[in-house]
């Protein structure tokens, strides 16, 4: 029997049809986009015309208000002769609720956000996952019991210098909710680099030697993805928005601190993400690694060149206008239980735009991105992927995507009763009775404590995935438009789920 082990297959990606391009579906994992994802460019949810690309300015390791009052002052002063808003974003530890500042920042339109409240580095190598959870939702309720703020966003500490985040944090503190009931909406750990033509210009902020004036070596470091400056879903609750490279401490590292080759890469790098109709998102700090005067002159290019293209956000204005525009009001997490509301973000018809499928109130709805005609097009979604009877956020997990046909379009399974399958086809899902023929039966005898098992991934990379039942893998054969038994399956004593789901 040929062995082919599951981790290894899904590394892959075929050369023509990427079969497994929907395998982020159904993983934790924080670094899966890459420069072949589809897009989620900022049109799409900004949700104002002339718009096509947005800047959030996040600063790090706020504890003392009057350190970073008066850092900020003059970037704040600056951003409110563009509207009258000051949108920055405060990744903040522990502090008194109560400090006078900041009513005073939320009214300017400051959002303060959670950095954890002790700054452990790594978060998840300095104490136990209880004190793990508890700094990081701890930090959570100290933020949302300030008067008028609405804590929304996360920033893992010292992602810019150590390999701190994980895809268990994201498993087992992130979609988790509060003692006091609260839940975190969106991560910003993850730094994207460009690469290609501008590769060697910012591939210098992660050193593989020890070389002056560095001070440590970032050879090692994997906390980043390349080439996808949008914002991203990671385990179906959490939105990832990508820090650009580099951050202060990064620049600082590589060549000193307030140095102008900093500011001029970052100028280039609003330029990239403009170009890619992206999200610019900053990592600074008021430790000397970078100037008030070097961002109000970053704003003054972005408003010199751009003009009304670049929109000045914070992470909660980022959210509300993603779930108004893109999701119809639907939040990725249900506000009352913290999980899964059944929102899923995939690209649909394989064009390689971001498609949508979301529900509002008893109509459950795909919506389909059109590039040329720059709008969404809606229709209907055969279900809910809430489970049929329960309330919501409590989510039918066994419904999963994958690439099977070989055009390249999306197929979903959803096995409540034996399966269903659905294929999208021109303008609509239809279902799709051949993708069913060969399974049905194994799939109601492999239900494993009310959990099939089933995933689809593209083992022998021809860009059609393959069916993985738990333990057992089916190919499709496209001649007699059925499932058979692939002739290897996964190692023994290992699979999908156990006997108990």
């Amino acid at each position: 029997m040929r062995v082919i082990p599951l981790l290894l297959a899904t590394a892959f990606t075929a050369l023509a049809v990427d079969g497994n391009r929907l395998t982020y579906l159904d993983d934790t994992t924080p670094f899966w986009p890459s420069a072949k994802s589809a897009k989620f460019i900022t049109p799409q949810w900004i949700g104002e015309p002339g718009v096509e690309a947005v800047v959030i300015l996040a600063i790090d390791d706020m504890r003392d208000p009057a350190k970073y009052e008066a850092f900020l002052r003059p970037i704040l002063d600056r951003l409110k002769k563009i509207d009258g808003r000051a949108p920055v974003s405060i990744m903040t530890n522990s502090m008194p609720p109560g400090d006078p500042p900041l009513q005073s920042w939320l009214q300017e339109g400051l959002s303060l956000e959670v950095h954890t409240l002790t700054h452990p580095c790594p978060l998840l190598g300095k104490a136990t996952l209880d004190e793990a959870r508890h700094t990081v939702l701890g930090g959570l309720d100290l933020l949302a019991s300030i008067p008028n703020n609405r804590p929304v966003a996360f920033r893992m500490p010292c992602c810019d210098s150590m390999n701190s985040a994980s895809p268990r944090f994201f498993a087992e503190i992130f979609n988790r909710t509060s003692e006091k009931g609260h839940a975190l909406a969106i991560d910003s750990s993850v730094f994207v680099r460009p690469s290609g033509k501008d590769g060697e210009r910012f591939a210098k902020y992660f050193p593989a030697e020890l070389k002056p004036p560095v001070k440590i070596s970032l050879g090692d470091y994997a906390g980043f993805i390349e080439d996808y400056p949008y914002p991203y879903v990671v385990g179906k609750v959490c939105w990832e928005f990508p820090c650009i490279t580099p951050s202060d401490w990064q620049a600082f590292n590589a060549h000193g601190a307030k140095n102008p080759e900093t500011l001029a890469d970052w100028k280039a790098a609003l330029d990239w993400v403009v170009a890619k109709q992206g999200v610019m998102t900053t990592v600074f700090h008021p430790h000397g690694w970078s100037s008030p005067e070097q961002w109000v002159e970053f704003i003054d290019y972005a408003q010199g060149k751009f003009g009304q293209r670049v929109k000045f956000l914070t992470f909660r204005e980022a959210l509300e206008r993603i779930e108004k525009n893109a999701l119809l009001g639907l939040p990725l997490r249900n506000p009352k239980s913290g999980g899964d509301n059944g929102a899923r973000l995939l690209d649909i018809d394989g064009d390689g735009f971001v498609d949508v499928l979301t529900n509002v109130g008893n109509d459950y709805i795909t919506r389909v991105w059109r590039p040329k005609e720059h709008r969404w097009h809606d229709g209907e979604t055969p279900f809910s992927l809430a489970l049929p009877g329960s309330d919501a956020g409590q989510i039918d997990m066994n419904v999963h995507f994958g690439v099977v046909r070989r055009e390249g379009v999306a197929s979903m399974f959803a096995p409540w009763d034996n399966v269903s399958a659905w294929t999208w086809r021109g303008e609509e899902w239809e279902t799709d009775a051949k993708l069913m023929r060969g399974i049905v039966g194994v799939v109601k005898v492999a239900n494993y404590g009310g959990n099939s098992g089933i995933r689809l991934r593209d083992f022998n990379h021809d860009g059609s995935c393959e069916l993985l039942i738990n333990h057992d893998i089916y190919e499709f054969d496209h001649k007699e438009e059925k499932w058979k038994p692939a002739g290897y399956s996964l190692p023994e004593g290992c699979a999908v789920v156990d006997d108990k789901g």
